[in-house]
């Protein structure tokens, strides 16, 4: 029996650690500019990126491997933490892409006839 053939939008079924990052960013992005995830929880990426850019570490980025690796850390869970802090709905909704579906307002409409008006500049 052979596997169902995948679309080519079909996200890969074991994705390396790399996608699953830039996947969780592109979430996190989405999440911030949500008015429905409250301003409390905005402020856990904030500080993500203040900890990263900031030259304060808990082990100093001069010991290469090792320095980066608290930033990293820092970076993969506060994101998780920021995403997990979020509305679970609006989370599932941005993170398959719903939210790319045009906005649809349901409702009627009619066209009524106007008589046409009269210009006073028009009468001689």
């Amino acid at each position: 029996m052979t596997p169902p053939k995948r679309k080519r939008s079909d996200p890969p079924a074991n994705p390396d650690l790399v996608t699953q990052l830039l996947r969780q960013l592109v979430l996190v992005w989405r999440l911030l500019f949500d008015r429905r995830v409250s301003w409390k929880s905005k402020l856990i990426p904030l500080g993500v990126l203040a900890y990263i850019v900031s030259p304060l570490d808990f082990l100093p980025d001069i010991l290469f491997p090792i320095g980066i690796a608290d930033d990293v850390g820092v970076l993969i869970f506060g994101l998780q933490f920021f995403i997990q802090s979020a509305p679970p709905d609006v989370v599932e909704e941005l993170r398959v892409g719903k939210h790319k579906r045009p906005h649809i307002i349901e409702g009627e409409y009619s066209v009524q006839e106007t008589p046409p008006t009269e210009h006073p500049a028009e009468h001689h």
